[in-house]
């Protein structure tokens, strides 16, 4: 599915000359991933246009103007944080704690490797060129705000512009249904940044 994305990206990328990723949720691994395959100069051969010296991945990193992450979910904290929001028992909270990491690490071979490598890349995101929006709520088990700002963090190092919002009180990826305005303002807000808002007419 995410080479899917990248064929697709370098397809418009001709047409689109400013496109801004809206990703929710682990569309934030779907990220990473994507960064992974943007690192694989065999794939990036059977993606490009024939008789032509065009660069798929320059291409695609050209287009891409910014980053929205709505409640993004790391693979680093996922435990904790998933049997938080199934519980508030600590004793059952520790059970299923410890059941989710037993499971990663026995799939570890055939696709906790996977996750690991795409939250790598999503650290260590080498696209400069495009600030991040980063939003997240403090009741929020699931996408905790301590993993956003890990994040947030590792791109600031990277030369990164990141804006963060922490909303009080909604679920995941429940920001827009309880915050409407002031999602929206967020957004806009970052668009301007990017000089991506249409003037009205």
């Amino acid at each position: 599915m995410v080479r899917d994305l990248v064929k697709f990206l370098y397809s418009v990328s001709k047409i689109y000359p400013d496109v801004v990723l809206h990703c929710f949720s682990v569309g934030a691994y779907q990220f990473g991933e994507m960064l992974a395959q943007l690192d694989d100069p065999e794939f990036l051969e059977s993606v490009k246009a024939k008789n032509t010296d065009e660069d798929p991945k320059a291409m695609i990193e050209r287009v891409i103007k910014g980053i929205i992450f709505d409640s993004p979910v790391n693979l680093n904290g996922i435990a904790t944080s998933v049997s938080r929001a199934m519980t508030d028992q600590p004793a059952l909270c520790k059970t299923l704690e410890t059941a989710i990491n037993t499971h990663l690490a026995i799939a570890r071979p055939v696709a906790t490797v996977y996750y690991e490598r795409a939250s790598d890349y999503a650290h260590s995101n080498k696209m400069t060129q495009a600030p991040g929006l980063l939003i997240v709520s403090e009741k929020d088990h699931i996408g905790a705000p301590e993993m956003s700002r890990k994040l947030m963090d590792a791109w600031i190092e990277n030369g990164i512009d990141v804006t963060m919002r922490v909303f009080k009180d909604s679920g995941h990826v429940q920001h827009f249904a309880k915050y409407p305005s002031e999602y929206r303002g967020e957004v806009d807000s970052f668009l301007t940044k990017l000089n991506l808002v249409s003037k009205k007419q």
